[in-house]
């Protein structure tokens, strides 16, 4: 109840109502949740720019949080540094999350550091960071149509097709693949008719797939 009290108090009186709760909740839990009572200050202050305040609150948060939740610590000070211009302290913070982080979650660093490189205009940095959260333990399809979108939004659709078709070699039941898969032919110099093509061939691998079905009602509109 007390983390639901300090974001709605957030979202009525900002960040300064947040900071004036915390030490009745801290007071009153156990002391394994001191740390994200911390970590709900700094987010707060991060939102509103207040980073001299974010900075102490993430410090608390880090000595007080478990080390295999501390990489959560990490990301959210790599966000607040970026927000502010910082890029060499948001890289290093991400850099230290991906070693605190556990095994099964690098693949969240490697994708926060995939984003951030991107808001940077780093292509190169981008696909580095997505090739190691393609090797990371527990990546999913969902790695991919991130992948896809963002070279996409790159305006680099070739590259885009060809991580689309490197998913669906492992992922072929997968219809949000499939559709980004369409839209990206259609987008393309095949148009249309290289649109239709793959959406038949999707409509045969995934035929229940209401994205897949939307994009081909698009081909025709």
């Amino acid at each position: 109840l007390w983390f639901v009290l300090l974001r709605q108090a957030e979202k009525l009186h900002g960040a300064a109502a947040v900071k004036e709760y915390a030490p009745s909740a801290i007071a009153s839990i156990c002391s394994e949740l001191h740390w994200k009572i911390h970590f709900e200050v700094a987010t707060a202050c991060s939102r509103q720019g207040a980073l001299p305040q974010c900075r102490q609150s993430i410090g608390r948060a880090a000595l007080q949080c478990p080390r295999h939740l501390r990489w959560k610590v990490w990301l959210l000070a790599a966000r607040a540094e970026l927000w502010e211009g910082s890029a060499d302290a948001c890289r290093r913070l991400l850099a230290q999350a991906r070693i605190d982080a556990p095994s099964r979650m690098q693949v969240a660093v490697c994708l926060e550091r995939a984003r951030t490189e991107e808001f940077l205009g780093n292509l190169k940095g981008t696909r580095v960071a997505f090739g190691e959260a393609h090797a990371c333990e527990g990546h999913d399809w969902k790695v991919f149509l991130e992948h896809i979108f963002m070279e996409a939004r790159q305006g680099c659709l070739q590259a885009a097709q060809s991580t689309a078709q490197c998913a669906l070699e492992l992922h072929p039941a997968t219809g949000r693949l499939w559709s980004a898969l369409v839209a990206l032919h259609h987008s393309g110099e095949g148009g249309a008719e290289a649109a239709l093509s793959t959406f038949k061939k999707a409509a045969q691998e995934v035929a229940k797939s209401g994205e897949v079905w939307c994009e081909g009602a698009r081909i025709f509109m």
